[in-house]
């Protein structure tokens, strides 16, 4: 519910178990996804939760050129939900909205990439599963997260973008031999990508929406004008935009290593076949844990970004 109101025209394809996630499944706009991966806590006992991370899972998302983040929720009560007084008179529903307060979902849910995770916990060659009992160093809560992720991330932070063919630009920073691209070029490319696509010519790069997808006709206290984002146009100019690429392909540009801050342009097929390898290993080890796959795929369109 959280991404659906943040991102009314993103998405987030979550299939079921064994099902592939396919290279559509990362969004018909132009913009950046990322997987996810939600882990879910299981109650041991009476008082405790537990989260088990399946080692063989978690080295495969390392391996995905789309990066892989692990969703943590961390439940502050001990117990069951509706034995315990933490809640208090809040109802459970209210948990996923702000209006819960301190008791807000968010603010004990946690996001760290696949690859420092596995740093973290350091799992042993026989070990099959480990028991989380700390985040990593590099971590995100659950709002920040996503704040991070739509200023175009950063070197811990790193994503797949998808950007429609444009003309060559002259890079921002000299690149690798390989031709490589950094993330702020990628950025000003789907910037480029906005305005030319909605007829727009707005050089503004701090600016978070073109003018015409704007509604300026909200007045809040003291008169004040507030800019808010225009959903019904941008839903109208988005399916302008999805007539006018269905026969031009996207360009899809992945981390080209953990290490670098680089990214690499990779053909569609290729992608396709890691997204398939990712879903079609073998089942999760440990049957006594919950570590089924909860990975699906979360698409954050340029509208959305801030450019």
């Amino acid at each position: 519910m959280y991404i659906g109101h943040r991102f009314p025209l993103g998405g987030l394809w979550w299939p079921t178990v064994g099902e592939d996630i396919r290279i559509e499944d990362m969004g018909t706009l132009p913009g950046k996804c990322v997987l996810i991966e939600a882990k879910v806590p299981e109650q041991i006992g009476h008082d405790t939760h537990r989260i088990s991370v399946d080692v063989s899972q978690l080295r495969r998302y390392v391996s995905s050129m789309i990066p892989v983040y692990y969703i943590f929720p961390l439940p502050p009560w001990s117990g069951k939900l509706h034995d315990s007084d933490w809640l208090g008179p809040q109802r459970r529903a209210d948990l996923a909205y702000r209006r819960a307060g301190n008791l807000w979902f968010g603010n004990w849910t946690y996001a760290c990439s696949a690859r420092d995770l596995l740093e973290h916990l350091r799992p042993r060659p026989s070990q099959s599963a480990v028991t989380l009992t700390s985040l990593p160093p590099v971590n995100w809560k659950w709002p920040d997260f996503w704040t991070e992720l739509i200023r175009c991330g950063s070197d811990v932070m790193p994503s797949a973008f998808i950007v429609p063919p444009q003309p060559p630009q002259p890079p921002r920073q000299e690149g690798p031999s390989d031709g490589g691209t950094t993330r702020e070029d990628l950025r000003d490319s789907l910037a480029r990508a906005l305005r030319g696509l909605t007829g727009v010519d707005d050089s503004n790069s701090g600016a978070r929406l073109p003018d015409i997808l704007v509604d300026r006709s909200v007045i809040g206290p003291e008169g004040v004008r507030h800019n808010l984002p225009d959903y019904s146009r941008m839903t109208s100019v988005s399916n302008s935009i999805r007539e006018q690429l269905r026969t031009s392909p996207k360009q899809y540009f992945v981390p080209r290593d953990a290490q670098s801050s680089y990214y690499v342009r990779m053909p569609g097929s290729s992608l396709a076949k890691n997204l398939s390898e990712l879903t079609g290993g073998p089942a999760p080890t440990d049957a006594t844990s919950a570590t089924d796959i909860h990975l699906s795929v979360a698409a954050i369109p340029f509208f959305h970004l801030y450019l």
